[in-house]
């Protein structure tokens, strides 16, 4: 990070103004619990929900080589063809979208890990998950994140470690990521690039990078995930109205494409209509937060994304509409059944709202 501010400062300097503020974060207790973020977060939550972008997180620059970014939906687009812009670790003559294609075409030809994988042509995004700063960013704030980070290669280190095996320990030290994790530093170094031209893009952009048929692909993915699981069905014969949730999702994908379609109309022209543009970049910018409940999750008050966030018995890995999982669990392990079936029912209700909600807030605004 203070690589990042020193290459932005030094443009600052020479005359370069960021037409969109960029604020830069070093959070305090993490390990205890996100505590300096999430304090932060709600303590300016009003200016983020009126004003925040996105979120760029970095929270282990490295444990290994393979590069493993997540991010939200929208921001999926962004991280690939940033990713065709810098230079790969240790060889310059390829890019980092190279060279992590490399690596998933060893890996079992892009095979994605978990059903809530983003797959393109030759790489894999993962969806958000916790442990780390991006949290309440996303799943309570509904700011749209990226977090950067190169990882162990599990084809080479199999074992079920976090990062590495001293992480954490007496021994994670300066030397040890000098002499063995990155020596030379070239990881950092690609990291720090990603950062700076990631925030300068950000920063510059005419029309937000954003690219809402991801997003449309994400629901539309996740939702199937309910109907391959089994919980499709088992709601359907429990008389809850999950079939008119499916029908919400595939009208929130043909919203996504027409937006998507009048958005690349008006980039080809960015001066003659400022009014038009600045409405789609405020359509970008608070699409997350229209899939917010009020109250929070059901069973996790502190999350309020209705269609991702961290499951309640899984705080590392992220799920597909994390409310109506935690509740079928908890039916299957629970003595009061019919209470939790109730609950459900309403929940579904809500998330039918909240996807309505999105995709309204996705059509021309003259159409309201």
């Amino acid at each position: 990070m203070l690589e990042v501010t020193r290459v932005l400062g030094n443009l600052v300097r020479q005359g370069w103004r960021p037409k969109r503020t960029l604020v830069f974060c070093n959070w305090g207790a993490e390990e205890f619990g996100l505590v300096g973020s999430t304090e932060w977060v709600e303590d300016n939550l009003l200016k983020l929900s009126n004003r925040a972008v996105a979120y760029i997180n970095t929270d282990i620059c490295t444990s290994g080589d393979v590069f493993r970014p997540t991010a939200s939906p929208q921001l999926h687009h962004f991280v690939i063809e940033t990713s065709k812009k810098i230079p790969a670790p240790n060889n310059n003559s390829i890019t980092l979208y190279d060279y992590w294609k490399q690596y998933h075409a060893e890996a079992a030809k892009v095979a994605p890990e978990n059903p809530n994988d983003f797959v393109d042509a030759s790489v894999i995004i993962k969806p958000l998950g916790g442990g780390t700063d991006h949290v309440p960013f996303t799943f309570f704030a509904g700011i749209p994140a990226i977090d950067l980070t190169f990882e162990k290669n599990k084809l080479h280190l199999p074992v079920k470690f976090i990062a590495y095996p001293l992480y954490h320990t007496g021994y994670d030290t300066f030397f040890l990521v000098d002499s063995f994790i990155d020596p030379g530093f070239n990881l950092h170094k690609t990291c720090g690039l990603l950062n700076g031209l990631m925030l300068h893009t950000l920063a510059d952009a005419p029309i937000i990078p954003f690219n809402v048929t991801y997003y449309a692909k994400s629901i539309f993915q996740a939702f199937q995930y309910l109907k391959k699981s089994g919980l499709y069905n088992r709601m359907l014969n429990h008389s809850i109205n999950i079939d008119v949730l499916e029908n919400k999702i595939d009208d929130f994908v043909e919203a996504a494409n027409e937006f998507h379609t009048r958005l690349l109309e008006a980039s080809t022209d960015t001066e003659s209509n400022p009014l038009l543009l600045r409405s789609m970049n405020d359509q970008l910018m608070h699409l997350d937060q229209t899939l917010l409940l009020a109250n929070g999750l059901p069973l996790q008050k502190q999350y309020r994304h209705v269609v991702h966030a961290l499951s309640l018995h899984n705080f590392y890995g992220s799920s597909a509409f994390p409310g109506i999982q935690d509740l079928m669990f908890e039916i299957d392990n629970s003595s009061n059944a019919a209470e939790t079936w109730t609950q459900l029912e309403k929940h579904v209700s809500d998330v039918i709202i909240a996807i309505h909600r999105a995709t309204q807030h996705l059509n021309p605004l003259y159409s309201i």
